[in-house]
């Protein structure tokens, strides 16, 4: 009764990113970023976000959503499904105060419904 193995197609590999509810909105279809992967940290490979899911996942008790990539230079040859690592993707530029205030500022909006 219990799985022995899985079999999956390793010709269209993408990248599925998971991002926090509260960063969703700086990820738009089209934003390029880059993918670290754990097996070789010294490579750092560019990929370009084409899908949003509609749907959120909650994992580590936060709500998250998946982001789907494609390589932007082509699948390198050595990689595999389920293969982890971090990804950055990069959204519009910010003063230094924006960064440091906005999630303070989001909370207290969502806490005192200002």
């Amino acid at each position: 009764g219990s799985e022995l193995f899985q079999m999956s197609s390793i010709e269209n590999i993408y990248v599925e990113i998971t991002v926090p509810e509260q960063e969703l909105r700086n990820v738009t279809i089209g934003n390029q970023g880059l993918l670290a992967v754990k097996s070789r940290p010294d490579y750092v490979y560019r990929f370009e976000t084409k899908r949003v899911s509609p749907t959120a996942e909650v994992k580590e008790q936060e709500n998250t959503f998946a982001v789907r990539g494609e390589f932007v230079y082509g699948t390198p040859a050595w990689f595999r499904p389920g293969m982890t690592g971090i990804a950055k993707i990069f959204a519009e530029k910010h003063t230094l105060w924006w960064i440091l205030s906005h999630q303070a500022i989001d909370y207290l909006r969502i806490k005192l419904w200002w």
